[in-house]
Protein backbone atom coordinates (compact mmCIF):
# COMPACT_ATOMS: atom_id res chain seq x y z
CA UNK A 1 0.00 0.00 0.00
CA UNK A 2 0.82 3.48 -0.56
CA UNK A 3 -0.09 6.31 1.22
CA UNK A 4 -1.84 9.33 -0.02
CA UNK A 5 -2.60 11.82 2.34
CA UNK A 6 -5.56 14.06 2.75
CA UNK A 7 -4.37 16.97 5.10
CA UNK A 8 -7.68 18.11 6.44
CA UNK A 9 -8.10 20.85 9.31
CA UNK A 10 -9.50 20.37 12.69
CA UNK A 11 -13.71 19.98 11.82
CA UNK A 12 -15.43 19.44 15.11
CA UNK A 13 -18.67 19.01 13.34
CA UNK A 14 -17.61 16.61 10.74
CA UNK A 15 -20.15 13.71 12.29
CA UNK A 16 -21.34 12.67 8.82
CA UNK A 17 -18.50 13.35 7.16
CA UNK A 18 -20.18 10.69 4.40
CA UNK A 19 -23.84 10.63 4.43
CA UNK A 20 -23.79 7.07 2.24
CA UNK A 21 -21.29 5.02 1.26
CA UNK A 22 -20.97 6.04 -2.28
CA UNK A 23 -21.15 10.03 -1.28
CA UNK A 24 -18.76 12.50 0.68
CA UNK A 25 -19.32 15.84 1.93
CA UNK A 26 -16.16 17.02 3.21
CA UNK A 27 -14.13 18.10 0.09
CA UNK A 28 -10.18 18.36 0.61
CA UNK A 29 -9.01 21.07 1.04
CA UNK A 30 -7.05 23.55 -2.08
CA UNK A 31 -3.24 22.66 -2.73
CA UNK A 32 -3.55 18.78 -1.91
CA UNK A 33 -1.65 16.63 -4.29
CA UNK A 34 -1.30 12.85 -4.19
CA UNK A 35 1.49 11.39 -5.07
CA UNK A 36 2.01 10.64 -8.85
CA UNK A 37 2.04 6.76 -9.49
CA UNK A 38 0.60 6.19 -12.91
CA UNK A 39 3.55 9.15 -13.61
CA UNK A 40 6.54 6.99 -13.15
CA UNK A 41 8.92 5.59 -15.71
CA UNK A 42 8.63 1.64 -15.11
CA UNK A 43 4.63 2.40 -15.18
CA UNK A 44 5.05 4.63 -18.40
CA UNK A 45 6.54 2.03 -19.89
CA UNK A 46 4.51 -0.49 -19.11
CA UNK A 47 1.36 1.20 -19.70
CA UNK A 48 2.63 2.35 -23.14
CA UNK A 49 4.96 -1.00 -24.81
CA UNK A 50 2.87 -4.14 -22.64
CA UNK A 51 0.24 -4.27 -26.34
CA UNK A 52 3.30 -3.56 -28.33
CA UNK A 53 5.37 -6.58 -26.72
CA UNK A 54 2.60 -8.93 -27.11
CA UNK A 55 1.89 -7.80 -30.40
CA UNK A 56 5.47 -8.61 -31.19
CA UNK A 57 5.29 -12.05 -29.59
CA UNK A 58 2.57 -13.26 -31.24
CA UNK A 59 3.76 -12.21 -34.62
CA UNK A 60 6.25 -14.52 -34.37
CA UNK A 61 4.29 -17.44 -33.27
CA UNK A 62 4.77 -17.49 -29.22
CA UNK A 63 2.84 -16.25 -26.47
CA UNK A 64 3.14 -14.44 -22.95
CA UNK A 65 3.27 -16.49 -19.94
CA UNK A 66 0.21 -16.19 -17.34
CA UNK A 67 2.26 -15.63 -14.68
CA UNK A 68 4.22 -12.55 -16.56
CA UNK A 69 0.76 -11.38 -17.62
CA UNK A 70 -1.10 -11.42 -13.82
CA UNK A 71 2.56 -9.26 -12.80
CA UNK A 72 2.00 -7.06 -15.33
CA UNK A 73 -1.84 -6.82 -14.29
CA UNK A 74 -0.98 -6.28 -10.95
CA UNK A 75 1.99 -3.61 -11.19
CA UNK A 76 -0.75 -1.43 -13.51
CA UNK A 77 -3.54 -1.10 -10.50
CA UNK A 78 -0.97 -1.12 -7.54
CA UNK A 79 -1.25 2.27 -6.04
CA UNK A 80 -3.69 3.50 -7.88
CA UNK A 81 -6.81 4.70 -5.94
CA UNK A 82 -9.25 4.45 -8.83
CA UNK A 83 -8.89 0.36 -8.61
CA UNK A 84 -10.05 1.06 -4.69
CA UNK A 85 -8.47 2.15 -1.27
CA UNK A 86 -8.68 2.16 2.30
CA UNK A 87 -10.05 5.24 4.38
CA UNK A 88 -7.78 6.09 7.65
CA UNK A 89 -9.31 8.65 9.67
CA UNK A 90 -8.03 10.12 13.01
CA UNK A 91 -11.27 10.18 15.75
CA UNK A 92 -10.14 13.17 17.34
CA UNK A 93 -9.39 15.70 14.87
CA UNK A 94 -10.51 13.83 11.60
CA UNK A 95 -7.67 13.86 9.56
CA UNK A 96 -8.00 11.18 6.65
CA UNK A 97 -5.78 8.82 5.07
CA UNK A 98 -6.28 7.54 1.60
CA UNK A 99 -4.41 4.37 1.06
CA UNK A 100 -4.63 2.52 -2.29
CA UNK A 101 -3.82 -0.73 -2.26
CA UNK A 102 -1.17 -2.61 -3.52
CA UNK A 103 -0.45 -5.54 -6.04
CA UNK A 104 1.87 -7.91 -4.03
CA UNK A 105 3.76 -9.32 -6.62
CA UNK A 106 7.00 -10.16 -6.36
CA UNK A 107 8.43 -9.71 -9.37
CA UNK A 108 8.80 -6.29 -10.25
CA UNK A 109 6.69 -3.97 -8.44
CA UNK A 110 9.16 -1.74 -6.69
CA UNK A 111 6.77 -0.99 -4.07
CA UNK A 112 6.22 -4.21 -3.15
CA UNK A 113 9.24 -6.03 -3.20
CA UNK A 114 10.61 -3.27 -0.90
CA UNK A 115 8.23 -4.09 1.60
CA UNK A 116 8.36 -7.89 1.30
CA UNK A 117 12.05 -7.85 1.57
CA UNK A 118 11.62 -5.39 5.01
CA UNK A 119 8.52 -8.22 5.78
CA UNK A 120 11.38 -11.00 5.38
CA UNK A 121 14.12 -9.29 7.13
CA UNK A 122 12.36 -8.35 10.26
CA UNK A 123 10.97 -11.83 10.23
CA UNK A 124 14.51 -13.74 10.02
CA UNK A 125 16.57 -11.42 12.49
CA UNK A 126 13.47 -11.24 15.05
CA UNK A 127 12.41 -14.65 15.02
CA UNK A 128 14.89 -16.99 12.91
CA UNK A 129 18.61 -16.06 13.30
CA UNK A 130 20.39 -16.00 16.67
CA UNK A 131 23.32 -13.67 17.75
CA UNK A 132 25.97 -15.20 16.39
CA UNK A 133 28.22 -14.08 13.64
CA UNK A 134 27.12 -14.48 9.88
CA UNK A 135 28.79 -14.63 6.56
CA UNK A 136 27.55 -14.45 3.43
CA UNK A 137 28.65 -16.83 0.23
CA UNK A 138 27.18 -15.66 -2.93
CA UNK A 139 28.02 -18.73 -5.44
CA UNK A 140 27.29 -17.83 -9.26
CA UNK A 141 27.15 -19.86 -12.37
CA UNK A 142 27.89 -19.72 -16.18
CA UNK A 143 25.48 -18.76 -18.46
CA UNK A 144 24.46 -21.95 -19.49
CA UNK A 145 23.81 -22.69 -15.72
CA UNK A 146 21.74 -19.88 -15.26
CA UNK A 147 19.59 -20.83 -18.07
CA UNK A 148 19.14 -24.27 -17.61
CA UNK A 149 17.96 -23.07 -13.73
CA UNK A 150 15.74 -19.57 -15.15
CA UNK A 151 12.49 -21.50 -14.46
CA UNK A 152 13.19 -24.85 -12.96
CA UNK A 153 12.73 -24.54 -9.84
CA UNK A 154 13.54 -28.45 -8.59
CA UNK A 155 16.56 -28.01 -10.58
CA UNK A 156 17.28 -24.85 -8.18
CA UNK A 157 16.76 -26.59 -5.40
CA UNK A 158 18.70 -29.25 -6.51
CA UNK A 159 21.79 -27.14 -7.31
CA UNK A 160 21.25 -25.42 -4.10
CA UNK A 161 21.70 -28.15 -2.15
CA UNK A 162 24.67 -29.28 -3.82
CA UNK A 163 26.37 -25.87 -2.91
CA UNK A 164 25.11 -26.46 1.00
CA UNK A 165 26.59 -30.10 0.65
CA UNK A 166 29.83 -28.92 0.01
CA UNK A 167 29.76 -25.42 2.58
CA UNK A 168 28.64 -27.30 5.45
CA UNK A 169 30.96 -30.44 4.96
CA UNK A 170 33.59 -28.06 4.90
CA UNK A 171 32.46 -26.66 8.29
CA UNK A 172 31.93 -29.89 9.79
CA UNK A 173 35.31 -31.15 8.75
CA UNK A 174 36.89 -27.79 10.36
CA UNK A 175 35.25 -28.23 13.81
CA UNK A 176 36.60 -32.16 13.58
CA UNK A 177 40.23 -31.15 13.09
CA UNK A 178 39.30 -29.37 16.58
CA UNK A 179 38.41 -32.21 17.68
CA UNK A 180 34.52 -31.43 17.65
CA UNK A 181 32.72 -34.72 16.10
CA UNK A 182 28.74 -33.05 16.79
CA UNK A 183 28.68 -29.70 14.91
CA UNK A 184 25.52 -28.84 13.10
CA UNK A 185 24.96 -25.96 10.61
CA UNK A 186 22.37 -23.94 9.51
CA UNK A 187 21.84 -21.44 6.17
CA UNK A 188 19.25 -18.50 4.80
CA UNK A 189 19.43 -18.74 1.12
CA UNK A 190 17.81 -16.13 -0.88
CA UNK A 191 17.51 -16.80 -4.38
CA UNK A 192 18.14 -13.67 -6.78
CA UNK A 193 17.09 -13.89 -10.45
CA UNK A 194 18.92 -10.44 -11.66
CA UNK A 195 22.05 -8.74 -11.84
CA UNK A 196 22.95 -5.15 -11.45
CA UNK A 197 22.29 -4.97 -15.34
CA UNK A 198 18.95 -5.93 -15.57
CA UNK A 199 20.07 -9.01 -16.57
CA UNK A 200 19.28 -12.55 -16.03
CA UNK A 201 21.45 -13.93 -13.43
CA UNK A 202 20.03 -17.05 -11.44
CA UNK A 203 22.63 -17.09 -8.27
CA UNK A 204 22.13 -17.64 -4.09
CA UNK A 205 23.07 -15.37 -1.47
CA UNK A 206 23.33 -18.13 1.75
CA UNK A 207 23.85 -16.39 5.00
CA UNK A 208 25.73 -19.04 7.34
CA UNK A 209 26.73 -18.50 11.12
CA UNK A 210 30.69 -18.62 11.46
CA UNK A 211 30.71 -21.52 13.18
CA UNK A 212 28.15 -24.39 14.02
CA UNK A 213 25.75 -25.29 16.99
CA UNK A 214 26.21 -28.61 19.09
CA UNK A 215 23.58 -31.10 20.40
CA UNK A 216 22.12 -28.74 23.18
CA UNK A 217 21.97 -26.04 20.43
CA UNK A 218 25.67 -23.51 22.05
CA UNK A 219 26.46 -22.13 18.73
CA UNK A 220 30.66 -22.53 18.51
CA UNK A 221 32.42 -19.86 16.94
CA UNK A 222 34.87 -20.81 13.81
CA UNK A 223 37.83 -19.37 12.09
CA UNK A 224 37.63 -17.46 9.27
CA UNK A 225 38.25 -18.53 5.95
CA UNK A 226 41.36 -18.03 3.52
CA UNK A 227 41.36 -17.80 -0.18
CA UNK A 228 42.50 -21.25 -0.48
CA UNK A 229 39.46 -22.49 1.17
CA UNK A 230 37.14 -20.26 -0.85
CA UNK A 231 38.52 -21.83 -4.45
CA UNK A 232 38.37 -25.75 -3.20
CA UNK A 233 34.62 -25.16 -1.80
CA UNK A 234 34.02 -23.33 -5.49
CA UNK A 235 35.70 -26.22 -7.00
CA UNK A 236 33.94 -28.73 -5.42
CA UNK A 237 30.16 -27.20 -5.84
CA UNK A 238 30.68 -26.67 -9.99
CA UNK A 239 31.59 -30.24 -10.09
CA UNK A 240 28.44 -30.85 -8.05
CA UNK A 241 26.35 -28.61 -10.11
CA UNK A 242 27.50 -29.45 -13.19
CA UNK A 243 27.20 -33.49 -12.49
CA UNK A 244 23.40 -32.59 -11.63
CA UNK A 245 22.84 -30.81 -14.89
CA UNK A 246 24.70 -33.34 -17.14
CA UNK A 247 21.99 -36.34 -15.15
CA UNK A 248 18.92 -34.09 -15.65
CA UNK A 249 19.43 -33.17 -19.81
CA UNK A 250 20.40 -36.63 -20.54
CA UNK A 251 17.21 -37.75 -19.08
CA UNK A 252 14.19 -35.25 -19.72
CA UNK A 253 15.60 -33.33 -22.49
CA UNK A 254 12.61 -34.16 -24.44
CA UNK A 255 10.09 -33.30 -22.11
CA UNK A 256 10.42 -29.65 -22.85
CA UNK A 257 7.16 -27.74 -23.76
CA UNK A 258 6.16 -25.08 -25.82
CA UNK A 259 5.85 -21.96 -23.24
CA UNK A 260 9.50 -23.14 -21.85
CA UNK A 261 11.06 -22.76 -24.93
CA UNK A 262 9.51 -19.20 -25.22
CA UNK A 263 10.91 -18.87 -21.53
CA UNK A 264 14.50 -20.15 -22.38
CA UNK A 265 13.98 -17.50 -25.69
CA UNK A 266 13.50 -14.71 -23.61
CA UNK A 267 16.22 -15.63 -21.01
CA UNK A 268 18.71 -16.32 -23.86
CA UNK A 269 18.05 -12.52 -25.04
CA UNK A 270 18.65 -11.68 -21.09
CA UNK A 271 21.43 -13.34 -20.17
CA UNK A 272 23.73 -13.35 -23.49
CA UNK A 273 26.25 -10.71 -22.80
CA UNK A 274 28.38 -7.89 -24.69
CA UNK A 275 31.76 -7.65 -23.69
CA UNK A 276 31.28 -3.97 -22.78
CA UNK A 277 28.53 -5.07 -20.07
CA UNK A 278 30.13 -8.02 -18.40
CA UNK A 279 33.85 -7.42 -17.66
CA UNK A 280 36.06 -10.15 -16.24
CA UNK A 281 35.79 -9.58 -12.91
CA UNK A 282 39.10 -8.81 -10.50
CA UNK A 283 41.55 -11.43 -9.63
CA UNK A 284 42.61 -9.82 -6.69
CA UNK A 285 39.12 -9.35 -4.40
CA UNK A 286 39.92 -11.34 -1.01
CA UNK A 287 37.86 -14.24 0.07
CA UNK A 288 36.86 -14.52 -3.92
CA UNK A 289 37.48 -17.37 -6.53
CA UNK A 290 36.30 -17.32 -10.49
CA UNK A 291 37.15 -20.92 -12.24
CA UNK A 292 35.57 -21.30 -15.46
CA UNK A 293 32.64 -19.04 -14.90
CA UNK A 294 31.46 -20.26 -11.40
CA UNK A 295 32.55 -17.61 -8.82
CA UNK A 296 32.20 -16.96 -5.19
CA UNK A 297 32.41 -14.51 -2.45
CA UNK A 298 32.64 -14.73 0.78
CA UNK A 299 34.16 -11.10 2.71
CA UNK A 300 30.82 -10.06 3.93
CA UNK A 301 30.59 -10.60 7.60
CA UNK A 302 28.19 -9.50 10.53
CA UNK A 303 29.18 -9.43 14.32
CA UNK A 304 27.05 -11.32 16.68
CA UNK A 305 26.15 -7.53 18.24
CA UNK A 306 25.15 -5.80 14.62
CA UNK A 307 21.79 -7.22 14.53
CA UNK A 308 20.82 -3.82 12.47
CA UNK A 309 23.49 -4.63 10.01
CA UNK A 310 22.40 -8.57 9.87
CA UNK A 311 18.68 -6.81 8.74
CA UNK A 312 20.30 -4.65 6.35
CA UNK A 313 22.13 -7.51 5.01
CA UNK A 314 18.73 -9.44 4.84
CA UNK A 315 16.84 -7.14 3.29
CA UNK A 316 19.51 -6.82 0.38
CA UNK A 317 19.60 -10.44 -0.26
CA UNK A 318 15.55 -10.41 -0.10
CA UNK A 319 15.09 -6.97 -2.51
CA UNK A 320 13.65 -6.77 -5.83
CA UNK A 321 15.01 -7.07 -9.15
CA UNK A 322 14.52 -3.22 -10.06
CA UNK A 323 14.85 0.15 -8.49
CA UNK A 324 12.56 2.86 -9.63
CA UNK A 325 15.02 5.80 -9.03
CA UNK A 326 17.37 4.70 -11.33
CA UNK A 327 14.70 4.51 -14.61
CA UNK A 328 13.92 7.04 -16.62
CA UNK A 329 13.13 8.00 -19.52
CA UNK A 330 14.33 10.19 -22.43
CA UNK A 331 12.72 13.47 -24.07
CA UNK A 332 13.07 10.71 -27.29
CA UNK A 333 10.99 8.31 -25.39
CA UNK A 334 13.57 5.63 -24.46
CA UNK A 335 14.36 4.73 -21.19
CA UNK A 336 17.45 5.07 -19.05
CA UNK A 337 18.20 2.26 -15.98
CA UNK A 338 21.56 4.03 -14.10
CA UNK A 339 23.77 1.08 -12.95
CA UNK A 340 24.91 0.33 -9.55
CA UNK A 341 29.16 0.73 -10.74
CA UNK A 342 30.37 2.09 -14.03
CA UNK A 343 31.48 -0.13 -16.72
CA UNK A 344 35.26 -0.20 -17.52
CA UNK A 345 34.22 2.01 -20.84
CA UNK A 346 32.84 4.82 -18.57
CA UNK A 347 29.32 3.66 -19.02
CA UNK A 348 26.81 4.11 -16.28
CA UNK A 349 23.38 3.83 -17.35
CA UNK A 350 21.95 1.44 -20.06
CA UNK A 351 19.39 3.07 -22.73
CA UNK A 352 16.74 1.07 -24.42
CA UNK A 353 13.00 1.32 -25.95
CA UNK A 354 10.15 0.29 -24.39
CA UNK A 355 9.91 -2.94 -25.39
CA UNK A 356 13.52 -4.02 -24.57
CA UNK A 357 13.28 -2.76 -21.11
CA UNK A 358 10.06 -5.44 -21.23
CA UNK A 359 12.16 -7.92 -22.41
CA UNK A 360 14.59 -7.94 -19.62
CA UNK A 361 12.21 -7.55 -16.85
CA UNK A 362 10.11 -10.86 -18.48
CA UNK A 363 12.55 -13.17 -17.23
CA UNK A 364 13.43 -11.73 -13.81
CA UNK A 365 9.90 -12.38 -12.67
CA UNK A 366 10.18 -16.12 -10.73
CA UNK A 367 7.82 -18.69 -11.47
CA UNK A 368 4.86 -19.43 -9.42
CA UNK A 369 5.44 -21.56 -6.22
CA UNK A 370 9.28 -20.85 -6.14
CA UNK A 371 10.32 -20.08 -3.09
CA UNK A 372 12.78 -17.62 -3.49
CA UNK A 373 14.17 -17.88 0.66
CA UNK A 374 15.54 -21.13 1.78
CA UNK A 375 16.04 -22.53 5.01
CA UNK A 376 18.71 -25.56 5.43
CA UNK A 377 19.86 -27.23 8.60
CA UNK A 378 18.99 -25.87 12.05
CA UNK A 379 16.88 -23.39 10.70
CA UNK A 380 14.89 -26.36 8.64
CA UNK A 381 10.96 -26.21 10.15
CA UNK A 382 11.95 -29.92 10.17
CA UNK A 383 15.57 -30.26 12.26
CA UNK A 384 14.43 -31.21 15.66
CA UNK A 385 17.60 -28.45 16.83
CA UNK A 386 15.25 -25.28 15.35
CA UNK A 387 12.77 -24.86 18.65
CA UNK A 388 16.29 -24.77 20.85
CA UNK A 389 18.05 -22.39 17.70
CA UNK A 390 16.05 -20.09 16.68
CA UNK A 391 14.66 -17.07 19.01
CA UNK A 392 11.54 -17.36 21.15
CA UNK A 393 8.55 -15.77 18.82
CA UNK A 394 6.88 -12.85 20.59
CA UNK A 395 3.15 -13.54 21.72
CA UNK A 396 0.64 -10.19 21.01
CA UNK A 397 -2.25 -10.81 23.80
CA UNK A 398 -4.64 -8.12 22.39
CA UNK A 399 -3.88 -7.15 18.55
CA UNK A 400 -5.15 -3.84 17.64
CA UNK A 401 -7.93 -4.15 14.80
CA UNK A 402 -7.56 -2.90 11.80
CA UNK A 403 -11.26 -1.81 11.19
CA UNK A 404 -13.13 0.81 13.32
CA UNK A 405 -15.50 -0.41 16.21
CA UNK A 406 -18.45 0.74 18.22
CA UNK A 407 -17.31 2.63 21.66
CA UNK A 408 -20.60 1.10 23.14
CA UNK A 409 -19.29 -2.37 22.46
CA UNK A 410 -17.70 -4.54 24.63
CA UNK A 411 -14.58 -5.66 23.96
CA UNK A 412 -13.85 -9.17 23.75
CA UNK A 413 -10.96 -11.52 24.85
CA UNK A 414 -8.69 -11.87 22.30
CA UNK A 415 -6.40 -15.61 21.75
CA UNK A 416 -2.72 -14.85 21.93
CA UNK A 417 -1.55 -14.98 17.91
CA UNK A 418 2.19 -15.28 16.66
CA UNK A 419 3.33 -12.04 15.01
CA UNK A 420 4.82 -14.12 12.23
CA UNK A 421 4.86 -10.94 9.76
CA UNK A 422 4.31 -7.25 9.97
CA UNK A 423 1.41 -5.39 9.64
CA UNK A 424 1.14 -3.43 6.53
CA UNK A 425 1.10 -0.18 8.68
CA UNK A 426 4.13 -1.20 10.49
CA UNK A 427 6.02 -1.95 6.64
CA UNK A 428 4.64 1.30 5.29
CA UNK A 429 6.53 2.73 8.05
CA UNK A 430 9.59 0.86 7.50
CA UNK A 431 9.90 1.26 3.73
CA UNK A 432 8.42 5.12 3.04
CA UNK A 433 9.08 6.43 6.70
CA UNK A 434 5.53 7.20 7.63
CA UNK A 435 3.32 5.86 10.22
CA UNK A 436 -0.37 5.93 9.46
CA UNK A 437 -1.52 5.03 12.85
CA UNK A 438 -0.39 8.37 14.16
CA UNK A 439 -2.48 11.25 13.49
CA UNK A 440 -0.15 14.18 12.13
CA UNK A 441 -2.49 16.62 12.33
CA UNK A 442 -2.71 16.55 15.93
CA UNK A 443 0.67 18.16 16.72
CA UNK A 444 1.02 21.13 18.45
CA UNK A 445 1.31 24.32 16.74
CA UNK A 446 1.88 27.03 18.87
CA UNK A 447 -1.21 26.29 21.12
CA UNK A 448 -1.17 23.41 24.41
CA UNK A 449 -0.17 20.04 23.73
CA UNK A 450 -2.72 17.63 22.62
CA UNK A 451 -2.55 14.14 22.33
CA UNK A 452 -2.34 12.18 19.08
CA UNK A 453 -5.98 10.96 18.29
CA UNK A 454 -5.82 7.06 16.99
CA UNK A 455 -5.91 6.42 13.40
CA UNK A 456 -8.68 3.77 12.10
CA UNK A 457 -9.64 2.04 9.24
CA UNK A 458 -12.89 3.22 8.59
CA UNK A 459 -13.92 1.59 5.54
CA UNK A 460 -11.92 -0.16 2.71
CA UNK A 461 -13.71 0.39 -0.93
CA UNK A 462 -13.10 -1.64 -3.63
CA UNK A 463 -17.16 -1.59 -5.87
CA UNK A 464 -15.73 0.52 -9.03
CA UNK A 465 -19.17 2.72 -8.29
CA UNK A 466 -18.86 3.63 -4.97
CA UNK A 467 -15.00 4.36 -5.87
CA UNK A 468 -15.62 6.87 -8.52
CA UNK A 469 -18.18 8.30 -6.21
CA UNK A 470 -15.76 9.44 -3.58
CA UNK A 471 -12.97 10.39 -5.86
CA UNK A 472 -14.90 11.97 -8.79
CA UNK A 473 -16.58 14.28 -5.41
CA UNK A 474 -12.91 14.83 -3.63
CA UNK A 475 -11.41 16.04 -6.89
CA UNK A 476 -8.96 13.07 -7.71
CA UNK A 477 -9.14 11.59 -11.37
CA UNK A 478 -11.54 8.09 -11.00
CA UNK A 479 -10.13 6.55 -14.06
CA UNK A 480 -6.82 4.65 -14.42
CA UNK A 481 -4.49 6.20 -17.63
CA UNK A 482 -5.75 3.86 -20.52
CA UNK A 483 -3.23 1.53 -21.74
CA UNK A 484 -1.95 2.03 -25.36
CA UNK A 485 -2.93 -0.68 -28.15
CA UNK A 486 -0.60 -2.20 -30.00
CA UNK A 487 0.93 -0.38 -33.15
CA UNK A 488 0.55 -2.35 -36.42
CA UNK A 489 4.29 -3.12 -38.20
CA UNK A 490 5.56 -1.05 -40.31
CA UNK A 491 4.77 -1.22 -44.03
CA UNK A 492 7.86 -1.28 -46.49
CA UNK A 493 6.86 0.16 -49.74
CA UNK A 494 8.69 -0.56 -53.11
CA UNK A 495 8.64 1.12 -55.68
CA UNK A 496 9.29 0.02 -59.29
CA UNK A 497 9.83 1.64 -62.84
CA UNK A 498 8.22 1.17 -66.21
CA UNK A 499 9.47 -2.03 -67.88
Amino acid sequence: MEVIPAVHPPLPSRKDWHRSRAEACAPLPVGYRPRDVEGSALHLAVRRHRAGFVEELRRSGRCIPRVVEREFDGFLACGVLAHGFARVRCGACGHELLVPFSCKQRGICPSCTARRAEDTAAHLVDRVLPRAPYRQWVFTFPIAVRLALSRRPHLITAALRACLQVLFSWQRRRFRQRGVSAAACGAVTFVQRFGSALQLNVHFHVLVPDGAFDNDGVFAAAEAPDDDDVRDILMRAGRRVLALLKRFFDNDDERRREIDQVLQSLDAASATPTPALFPQPRRNTPLSAFIEGFSLHAATRVLASDRRGLQRLCAYGARGALALSRLSELPDGRFAYDMKRSLPDGRSRLVMTGVELLKKLVPLVPPTYANLTRFHGVFAPTSRLRATVVPSSPVIENPPSSLATSSASTPKAVAPRSTYRLDWAALLKRVFAIDVMVCPACTPSGGPMRPAGPMRVIACLEEPAVVTAILRHLGLPAEPLPIARAQAPPVTLELFGDP
